[in-house]
C-alpha cells in the first residue's frame, strides 16, 4: 500500500480520534490537511486550523467556519494570508478580532501594520489592548495610548510588556505613584528598560521580591558594582537572581557558586551550563 492509499483510508476512518490525530500531526501533508478542513467534526477542523502545515486555501475556507473557535485559530496560524486576516479583523466576534491583533503565545508575523492601526480604533477596548501588546504596533500608537489612557490598567500592562515600547514610556510608567507589582515586574523584564529604572527597581526594598528579581537578571543591568552589592544581599532569592544576570564577572559567579544556600549554588551552576549550551 502506497502513501496515497494509506492517506485515503485514514481520511475515511470512522473513528474521529484517528482523523483528529492526523489533523494535529505536524508531519501531515498539506494535501491531507486540505481534505480534513472539510471534515464534519469540529474538533478535526479545529486541529487543521492550528496545524502549521495547513495550506492557505484550507485556512481561507476555515475562516468562514460557523464555529468561532476555529476562526480564532485561523487568525493565529502563520500561514493565513493577509487578505483572510483583513476579513477576520472585522468579524463580529471580539475574541477573533483580538486574535488578529495579537497572539500572546505565538504572535502572527503576517498581521500588517495597517491592520493593527485599524484594530486600534476597534469599538471594544480589549481589542485595543491586544494591539498595544503587539511588537509591530507603531510607536506613535504607544505614545498615544500613554497620553490618552494612562489611568487604564490594561493599557499600562500592555505598554509595560511590549518589547518595542520606548524607554521613555517605560521610565514614566515605572515612576507612576503606587504602581502595581505586576506592571513593575513587566517593566523590570522589558528589554528596553533603562539602567536607571532597573537600578531603582532592583534596590527598592519596598518592591515585591519578584520585581527586584526580574530587574536584577535583566541584561541591561550592567553596573558591576551594584551586582556585587546585591550578591551579598541577606535575601538568598536576590542572590540567586544575580546569578542569572549575563553580565556577572567570573569572580562573582564563583562566589555565588559557593554560596551558603544550596538553591543559589545550584541556580548559578544551572545558568552556567545553559549558557555554555547556548554557545555550542
Amino acid at each position: 500500500m502506497d502513501k496515497s492509499e494509506l492517506e485515503a483510508q485514514l481520511l475515511e476512518n470512522p473513528d474521529q480520534w484517528v482523523r483528529r490525530e492526523i489533523a494535529k500531526n505536524k508531519n501531515t501533508s498539506s494535501k491531507v490537511l486540505q481534505m480534513l478542513a472539510y471534515d464534519k467534526l469540529k474538533w478535526v477542523r479545529l486541529e487543521v486550523a492550528r496545524n502549521p502545515n495547513a495550506p492557505a486555501t484550507a485556512l481561507e475556507y476555515l475562516a468562514a467556519d460557523e464555529d468561532n473557535e476555529i476562526c480564532r485559530e485561523v487568525a493565529f496560524n502563520h500561514n493565513t494570508p493577509v487578505k483572510v486576516l483583513e476579513i477576520l479583523a472585522t468579524h463580529e466576534n471580539i475574541k477573533i478580532r483580538q486574535a488578529v491583533a495579537f497572539n500572546f503565545i505565538n504572535p502572527n508575523p503576517n498581521t500588517p501594520v495597517a491592520l493593527l492601526e485599524q484594530l486600534a480604533t476597534d469599538e471594544n477596548f480589549e481589542v485595543y489592548w491586544h494591539v498595544l501588546y503587539n511588537p509591530k504596533t507603531p510607536v506613535s500608537l504607544l505614545f498615544e495610548a500613554l497620553a490618552k489612557h494612562k489611568q487604564d490598567d490594561g493599557v499600562r500592562h500592555a505598554l509595560a510588556s511590549n518589547p518595542s515600547t520606548p524607554t521613555t514610556i517605560l521610565d514614566e510608567l515605572a515612576n507612576c505613584e503606587n504602581e502595581g507589582w505586576a506592571i513593575l515586574q513587566e517593566i523590570a523584564d522589558n528589554p528596553n528598560t533603562s539602567l536607571a529604572t532597573l537600578q531603582e527597581l532592583a534596590t527598592n526594598e519596598e518592591n515585591e521580591s519578584s520585581v527586584r528579581e526580574y530587574a536584577i537578571f535583566n541584561p541591561n543591568l550592567i553596573t558591576i558594582s551594584l551586582l556585587e552589592q546585591l550578591a551579598t544581599h541577606e535575601d538568598w532569592e536576590i542572590r540567586r537572581s544575580v546569578a542569572a544576570n549575563p553580565n556577572i564577572p567570573e569572580t562573582l559567579f564563583q562566589q555565588l557558586a559557593n554560596d551558603e544556600v544550596e538553591e543559589v549554588r545550584s541556580h548559578a551552576l544551572a545558568i552556567r551550563v545553559r549558557n555554555s549550551q547556548d554557545i555550542i
